[in-house]
């Protein structure tokens, strides 16, 4: 019995057997992390060229499509192969001044209660009939306008370790939303 208890052989396997998924796991969790930060950069990366193209791109250069499908396909130039785009989304909105983006629109607080309320007056700047958070038209703007690119797209884990650490925050299992933003000027 002394004999057996003093028997070494196999311990490593046994050591492999137990720390083996963790560290494999642990293995995983890194490329998955480290995907999420190149598909993040990617996103950003493909904001400031999409941006960079609608604020140059002249009439000529899209005699033959649109200037949208033209934006797509650099965003998707620049994705690939990192990301599916098939859950792109893209969003263009239009603001008169650099200090008003994001800004709600402009209202009269008739109750004192400090913030909008249902029967409020406003000034709708972007047009569409109602009261918005955000003054931003939807649109490419005019010359001189200042219009804000904003890409998002999903992207599902690898890990499921890392599940509970993006659900906590988005309320999805495993599918993570990357967003990016890019501000620009149009030419005159």
């Amino acid at each position: 019995m002394k004999r057996l208890w003093r028997n070494c052989r196999g311990t490593t396997a046994i050591e492999f057997a137990l720390l083996g998924p963790y560290i494999i796991m642990l293995f995983l969790a890194t490329l998955d992390i480290g995907r999420l930060m190149v598909i993040q950069t990617s996103l950003e990366a493909a904001a400031r060229v999409a941006s960079r193209y609608a604020t140059t791109t002249t009439a000529q250069a899209l005699a033959t499509t649109t200037r949208d499908a033209q934006i797509q396909a650099q965003i998707t130039a620049a994705l690939d192969p990192w990301v599916n785009t098939s859950t792109l989304v893209i969003t263009k909105l239009v603001y008169p001044a650099f200090n008003e983006i994001g800004q709600p629109e402009p209202y009269t607080d008739v109750g004192n209660v400090g913030h909008y309320v249902q029967g409020d007056p406003y000034t709708d700047v972007n047009g569409n009939g109602q009261w918005d958070a955000d003054m931003g038209a939807a649109g490419d703007g005019g010359a001189g306008s200042i219009v804000v690119y904003k890409l998002s797209v999903n992207t599902t884990l690898w890990t499921p370790i890392l599940f509970p650490l993006v659900s906590s925050s988005t309320g999805t299992n495993g599918v993570y939303t990357h967003t990016a933003q890019m501000v620009i000027q149009n030419e005159p």
